[in-house]
């Protein structure tokens, strides 16, 4: 059999965040001290709504730097019934949140409806780079020359430069997915990749109500910093359905591998970083057909690059994550703290959601085969 078709049913375990690259600016929106909500106005209807309440040329006269839409709406007593006709959509603010409801707010990626969904290239992107570190981490003996070249840059530079990851992602993504012979001539050109057999569709839409909004908090061991970073998130316990089709002359890897290469990689995640701040597991799954998956923003450094994977030793990976940590920062102080406690980064991200911390991106993500 050629073709495999499959359902990836995903189920988000925290709050997701897929940037559609726009922010919602303080004019953009209503926060309802009352409700706890925030409003996202619909352009059209604010229109049409500010003409009702003869509001329309004072707002087209510019605002103060200072004054926010719902500055602007409280200072004219438009009541939260009429605000709320006039909104494309609505979620609710924590309480940690709603203090920032003045601060930009990076959107949530939406269909031509104004409904959110993930698209096919970031679940792709995601099972992409669990296979290429569970690929490492079964054989680190055949990365060996990559592991001391990526040590070689970073003893030879003194600034940070974002082609050094790029270059290491893309060597090493040649040697385990480079693998067909289409192009004879340059074994690792993109006409080679074997991630070519695995086609992922765009998930299936959410409701609006799906929404949330979650503020960046960095956890240390000791403490936490809230910073004033707020995104459009999908809620935990969103469920979200794909269609997967893996071309067998193409691509080597099974369903089963997948899930297989989920399991190894959240353990070595686990061990090796997780387990310093966090104390608890995430609800159990079935490795026969379920996997824990990182998605979207705000994850986290171990989650956008198979660095850490490289090393036996978790101290040396840690401490190749501060070098690079402090190339990129102005201010150095990331190897300094690899020395006192062994690890880095120095914080793991995370949210607060309904109260509770949580952290960002996780998922379940579950396979069922479709017989066709």
């Amino acid at each position: 059999m050629r073709y495999l078709y499959y359902t990836a049913a995903l189920e988000t375990l925290s709050p997701v965040h897929i940037g559609s690259g726009e922010k919602l600016t303080k004019l953009d929106y209503v926060y309802s001290g009352k409700s706890r909500r925030i409003y996202v106005m619909h352009p059209m209807k604010l229109f049409r709504g500010l003409q009702q309440y003869h509001l329309l040329d004072a707002f087209e006269k510019g605002l103060p730097k200072d004054i926010s839409m719902t500055d602007f709406l409280t200072q004219h007593s438009v009541p939260e019934q009429a605000y709320a006709s006039w909104a494309a959509y609505s979620f609710p603010a924590t309480e940690s949140t709603e203090r920032k409801a003045r601060f930009e707010i990076q959107r949530f990626i939406k269909d031509a409806y104004g409904m959110p969904y993930i698209p096919g290239s970031s679940l792709k992107g995601a099972l992409r780079t669990v296979l290429a570190a569970d690929a490492i981490l079964q054989d680190r003996d055949a990365f060996q020359n990559d592991t001391k070249d990526i040590g070689d840059r970073l003893e030879e530079t003194n600034r940070f430069q974002k082609s050094l990851l790029s270059w290491e992602s893309a060597r090493i993504e040649s040697k385990v997915f480079r693998t067909l012979h289409r192009d004879q001539k340059q074994w690792d050109a993109i006409t080679n990749d074997c991630m070519a057999g695995l086609i992922v569709s765009d998930s299936s839409p959410a409701s609006a109500d799906c929404l949330s909004l979650s503020q960046k908090i960095d956890i240390f061991k000791k403490n936490e910093n809230p910073l004033n970073i707020l995104r459009e998130t999908l809620k935990m316990k969103t469920q979200l359905t794909f269609d997967i089709t893996i071309d067998t002359t193409l691509c080597p890897f099974s369903a089963k591998q997948i899930l297989k290469a989920g399991d190894h990689f959240f353990s070595f995640y686990d061990d090796t970083f997780r387990s310093i701040f966090l104390d608890y597991l995430p609800p159990e799954i079935n490795p026969e057909n379920e996997m824990y998956l990182y998605l979207g923003g705000g994850t986290g450094f171990h989650h956008k690059t198979v660095l850490n994977a490289l090393y036996q030793d978790p101290e040396q990976g840690a401490e190749s994550t501060a070098k690079i940590l402090d190339l990129q920062f102005w201010t150095p102080k990331h190897i300094s703290f690899f020395r006192q406690n062994g690890y880095s980064p120095k914080a793991i991200k995370m949210t607060d959601s309904g109260g509770r911390l949580e952290e960002m991106g996780l998922c379940k993500l579950r396979f069922e085969e479709k017989k066709i």
